[in-house]
């Protein structure tokens, strides 16, 4: 039995697209799974002033946020020449250097729009190898009302005469 035409191409493409993107995630050196708030909470001011320094926060052995943004940055300029869209799943670390990327934020006081978990948030590469923020906080399924627990059941299956 042999795979369809394109079969191999497209597993190397997407194999080295994988390598990639485990390439992106950042390292904050033990930071990784507590918000923001925990790790404010835990450290004290000292992590508030290190948090001061925006963009160029490290946690110690960990990188900046502005390391990350380069790496994301790279990536997606690899990706860009396919012109097609990419979908890409990670971590609010990861968001928020794309939304300083897209944004102009440095990263310090409140950021342009709260990225809410569980959304989607659409990018798009610019000339010059810019990003921008085309939309956020997109539901990725509809808000259930408070009446229903579960989405409606299918409509039943017509029955010819």
């Amino acid at each position: 039995m042999r795979a369809p035409r394109g079969t191999k191409r497209r597993a190397c493409r997407d194999a080295a697209t994988s390598r990639l993107a485990r390439r992106v995630a950042r390292n904050s050196n033990g930071g990784e799974g507590y918000r923001l708030k925990e790790l404010r909470e835990c450290f004290g001011t000292e992590f508030a002033s290190n948090e001061q320094r925006g963009l160029d926060f490290r946690a110690p052995g960990g990188e900046s946020p502005r390391d990350v943004m380069h790496r994301v940055m790279q990536w997606l300029g690899a990706l860009a020449p396919a012109g097609r869209p990419v979908v890409a799943v990670t971590h609010n670390g990861v968001l928020r250097a794309l939304l300083a990327a897209a944004t102009g934020w440095n990263m310090t006081g409140k950021p342009p729009i709260k990225l809410r978990p569980a959304m989607l948030h659409r990018f798009t590469v610019t000339r010059g190898a810019g990003l921008a923020l085309l939309e956020g906080n997109v539901p990725l399924v509809p808000a259930l009302s408070a009446e229903r627990s579960a989405p409606p059941p299918p409509a039943p299956a017509a029955v010819p005469p």
